[in-house]
């Protein structure tokens, strides 16, 4: 039995587009805060604990989070550095095969940790500024935007581990690769 007997079909494209369309996961991660936020408002869902809201510490928590952001952002910028090493065949190759969903990719991971920081700073303003709530829904911003870009870090720094780079590009397949190509051609079938 293998990955593709128990995932539904639907979900692997699903999958494939939030990989390849970076922005659409972070579209997606908007609208699950703005969904939590109506659910909050009309019907009995949880929130961050009102003691954490209402704290005259809040704004510390918020700006620690940043700090936390910058350190998820700092390690994209070595996977996106790493990415761009010249003088590797296998890298040049992936580069050149990945296309613009890779250089979306690579983007997102530099820019997404540079807006969810400004979002947890916003939102240690609002807590400062005397609006606790405003500010617990933009701090819940701010965290499903990192939590979105570590799994994509992880994701990507993954595929790269996974690249031999002593072996010459043509004989280069990884595992996810040959997983996706043999998904494929069953979808075919």
């Amino acid at each position: 039995m293998t990955l593709a007997d128990v995932v539904p079909p639907w979900q692997s494209d699903v999958m494939r587009a939030l990989k390849d369309h970076p922005r659409l996961a972070t579209v997606l991660a908007g609208a699950l805060v703005a969904a939590h936020y109506v659910a909050h408002r009309w019907w009995i869902v949880p929130r961050l604990p009102d003691e954490m809201l209402e704290s005259s510490n809040a704004w510390s928590y918020y700006a620690g989070c940043a700090g936390l952001v910058a350190l998820v952002g700092s390690f994209s910028g070595v996977v996106v550095v790493f990415g761009l090493t010249p003088g590797n065949s296998v890298l040049k190759r992936a580069r050149r095969r990945g296309g613009p969903e890779l250089r979306a990719n690579w983007v997102t991971l530099v820019s997404t940790p540079l807006l969810a920081a400004g979002i947890l700073v916003l939102a240690a303003g609002m807590a400062l500024a005397g609006k606790p709530v405003a500010a617990g829904w933009t701090f819940e911003m701010g965290i499903v935007l990192t939590i979105v870009v570590a799994l994509r870090l992880v994701w990507i720094f993954r595929r790269l581990v996974n690249m031999d780079l002593d072996k010459p590009a043509r004989k280069q397949a990884s595992g996810l690769a040959l997983v996706e190509k043999a998904q494929a051609r069953q979808r075919r079938a």
